[in-house]
């Protein structure tokens, strides 16, 4: 503040006054002899308007100080302000344009030794910069944006960019990933940050500095994490409604909202999405009434600092097929049974992918399982007797009701030789010869599956990561069968990584998504009216760059959510999270079922056709 006397005179006057203060209060820290006291630290000197200066300190200690500061110049300014106690900051106005020193002294008043902390500072005319605007921090690219401050200045010269991570948005202990200077430029800012945790939360500050060194105020954002994904995704279509549920660790939400999609599977085009709370955990579309077909649930959780992350469960709409029709069976042997029968009159939109033969009798079952391409079964060492025979269909959506009949196995026949009496031998009547032409019956040919023509060259798309989940995407192609009289292909029926897709006749591709890491098969069939053709086989590997790994097979002694829903999948009553002794009963029982290996695991593949 201004006075009549010089600074140094000043200084001297408040010290000799701290001196007699210290003597009359009998304050032992501020007469003679008191210890030096510690300087001040982070000193900042800032011009903070038109002939404006502030400066700011920290000084550790608690306890009460005396905190002179001195702002002067070689022009002769020479202005000085005093502070007592916790102020950390003073200011000083009217100050001309010009280069200046800054000090600030504290210490005891008692006796002549101040310590003192040096600093400088630029003061100019020109109008002040101000906080840019717009700033936006991208993680999920890396990239931070913002705008030119509407006032940049007479003179922008660059930006000071500092960006801080924390692990949560409350964080206080955080690492300084970046701390520069970006070269000025109007309009929009792009800044590259290479790669970024999308799972940190960053406190951002920009700044624009001008041609003197004048820094304007910060622009200051501080972000959250992206939010994880949701998990335990399932949806089930029931009577034209699906219903989508999933699970979400509230303590680690970051989420503002969550997005469920319905996709169609095999054009990848959106059918339906809607936009629920964060504490949502399940939506349902009523009256959907979606086509058959396979479709995807996605959901997407999302925040406002650019965050989302999708995870999904495929879902299939159809229905079990009707019974296998025209069941027969015969007996052309002992102890032998042949059952035949015609494909399902309405595949309920998926094709039957296995068949389960069952012959009856008092004595137990004889079961038999065949791939969905066959349509006949041959039994051996049957029981004799009269039995029910029963052929049920199975589909990607359930069992089909049995198409049934009889049958009645021969029994081997002891023959006994019977008693031959004496021969009287009686000279043959020869009649006259009449010969008569032959009657030629033509040939009967059955088609078969062994003569129908294949699809012919397989082929694949790249293999690339999927728009809606974190796993590979692929489209095969291939070309139609050769032609045949009479033949006409139905349509075609696909295999990939346990997935079965159905392509119409007119199409000759169809895409699939939701591969895992690692080596893939892909096969393609043609159906026709009197069979299918054999598969045309091709195989590719998903890198992990692109898609996840298989998820985990579940077995005994495993406790986790997951469990619960292959409980409930097998239909276990009050399932639970143990994968317990009726668990593996219950898994035994459906790969006897399914005519898959029973090995009392669920692998990758039994957890996708449960949806789980």
């Amino acid at each position: 503040m201004p006075g009549s006397l010089t600074g140094r005179g000043r200084l001297a006057r408040v010290l000799s006054f701290l001196v007699v203060l210290g003597v009359a209060l009998g304050i032992s820290g501020l007469t003679a002899g008191t210890a030096q006291a510690a300087p001040v630290i982070n000193a900042t000197a800032t011009q903070t308007g038109p002939g404006k200066v502030t400066v700011t300190w920290d000084y550790p200690p608690n306890d009460a100080r005396w905190f002179m500061t001195r702002l002067s110049s070689p022009a002769g300014y020479d202005e000085e302000t005093e502070v007592f106690g916790s102020p950390r900051s003073a200011t000083f106005t009217g100050v001309p344009d010009g280069v200046y020193q800054v000090r600030v002294y504290t210490g005891p008043a008692g006796g002549c030794y101040c310590d003192v902390t040096t600093t400088s500072v630029t003061v100019t005319s020109q109008p002040p910069v101000t906080a840019p605007t717009e700033l936006f921090l991208s993680p999920g690219d890396g990239m931070l944006y913002f705008q030119e401050p509407a006032e940049s200045g007479a003179d922008p010269d660059h930006y000071t960019v500092k960006i801080t991570a924390y692990d949560t948005p409350t964080s206080t202990d955080g690492t300084v990933i970046r701390d520069s200077n970006q070269p000025y430029s109007p309009g929009e800012q792009a800044i590259s940050l290479g790669d970024v945790d999308v799972y940190k939360s960053y406190a951002v500050s920009v700044a624009l500095v001008d041609g003197a060194g004048l820094a304007g105020p910060s622009a200051d954002i501080r972000t959250r994490p992206w939010p994880p994904y949701a998990t335990g995704v399932t949806a089930a279509e029931d009577d034209g409604d699906v219903t989508v549920n999933w699970d979400y660790d509230q303590t680690d939400i970051y989420a503002d909202s969550i997005d469920v999609f319905i996709v169609n599977d095999d054009t990848d085009e959106s059918v339906t999405q809607k936009t629920v709370g964060p504490d949502a955990r399940s939506t349902t579309f009523v009256d959907l009434d979606l086509p058959r077909g396979s479709y995807y649930a996605y959901v997407t959780t999302n925040n406002t600092d650019g965050g989302n992350a999708n995870s999904g469960a495929p879902f299939l709409v159809g229905d079990p097929t009707t019974a296998p029709r025209d069941v027969t069976a015969t007996s052309g042997a002992p102890n032998e049974a042949t059952v035949s029968w015609a494909a399902p009159a309405d595949d309920g939109g998926f094709a039957a992918w296995i068949y389960q033969i069952t012959i009856a009798t008092p004595d137990g079952d004889y079961v038999r399982y065949v791939d969905g391409d066959q349509w006949s079964v041959i039994f051996d060492y049957v029981s004799p007797g009269t039995f029910e025979v029963s052929v049920v269909a199975t589909n990607d959506i359930g069992h089909s009701a049995a198409g049934t009949t009889t049958v009645t196995v021969a029994d081997p026949v002891v023959v006994t030789p019977p008693v031959v009496p004496p021969v009287v031998v009686t000279p043959p009547v020869t009649p006259p010869v009449v010969v008569t032409p032959p009657v030629v019956t033509p040939p009967v040919v059955t088609s078969t599956t062994k003569g129908l023509s294949p699809v012919r060259n397989l082929r694949h798309g790249p293999v690339t990561k999927g728009k809606r989940d974190p796993f590979g995407h692929v489209t095969l192609f291939w070309d139609a069968p050769k032609a045949q009289s009479g033949a006409r292909v139905l349509r075609y029926v696909v295999y990939v990584d346990g997935r079965r897709k159905v392509a119409s006749a007119s199409h000759t591709s169809t895409s699939v998504q939701g591969l895992r890491s690692g080596p893939v098969t892909a096969t393609v069939r043609a159906e026709y009216k009197n069979g299918t053709s054999k598969s045309a086989t091709i195989k590719f590997a998903v890198s992990k760059t692109v898609s996840q790994g298989a998820r985990r097979t579940l077995r005994t002694g495993m406790d986790s959510t997951v469990i619960g829903n292959l409980q409930a999948a097998l239909g276990i009553t009050s399932p639970g999270t143990k994968f317990d002794a009726r668990t593996r009963t219950a898994v035994l029982t459906w790969q006897r079922d399914h005519g898959v290996a029973q090995t009392g695991e669920v692998n990758d593949r039994m957890r996708y056709l449960l949806r789980i």
